[in-house]
């Protein structure tokens, strides 16, 4: 292999990861979302996955909980966080 060709390969290389890095970093920010909404609406997007609940529990026991002690802490920190199952996303800057 000549020089020209291992420099070649190196800088694409150094491109593809490059790449890689600033699409990571991107992905990973995606979890943490500022919004425009409210606790009291992820309250109730807690409360209709309740109704349609896959864990079994009943609804007025799933919202006691999940979606109570997230709405008390949403109106102490303005952030919700989804449930795992639900992908887990953090959502903050919602009004309290």
């Amino acid at each position: 292999m000549k020089f020209g060709q291992v420099t070649v390969i190196l800088m694409t290389a150094m491109f593809w990861f490059a790449n890689v890095a600033e699409a990571q970093g991107t992905f990973g920010q995606s979890f943490k979302v500022a919004a425009q909404g409210s606790c009291a609406t992820e309250y109730a997007r807690c409360a209709d996955r309740c109704h349609s609940n896959t864990a079994g529990d009943k609804p007025d026991v799933c919202r006691r909980k999940h979606c109570d002690s997230k709405m008390a802490g949403c109106r102490q920190s303005g952030c919700w966080q989804q449930d795992a199952r639900f992908g887990g996303a953090v959502t903050c800057g919602l009004a309290k």
